[in-house]
């Protein structure tokens, strides 16, 4: 309920670029469809933006392997740093 569907963000997408309809002039003429008045304004903030209602890929957080990684190169990054610092000396104590 309330769910935006691909239709439903072309048909928004469409009397909002088309003719300029706002979120209450597309809930006025679509009663039967169960939007939210804010899911609308925010699609419709969206189109203004970006120009599209197509969501990026990944949801913006990393995953478990990436964070691993990350981790796993900022250990090496100072291990490294340590060996430039001293010249190639032994650097364990100073890890």
């Amino acid at each position: 309920m309330g769910r935006l569907t691909a239709d439903d963000r072309s048909l928004i997408w469409n009397l909002c670029t088309q003719k300029g309809w706002g979120s209450w002039r597309e809930m006025k003429e679509f009663p039967n469809k169960t939007w939210k008045r804010r899911a609308i304004d925010k699609l419709i903030k969206k189109i203004d933006t970006e120009g599209t209602t197509v969501r990026k890929p990944g949801n913006g957080h990393k995953n478990g392997l990436e964070r691993f990684i990350d981790r796993t190169i900022g250990q090496w990054r100072r291990r490294l740093e340590c060996v430039v610092q001293k010249q190639g000396g032994h650097i364990e104590h100073m890890i």
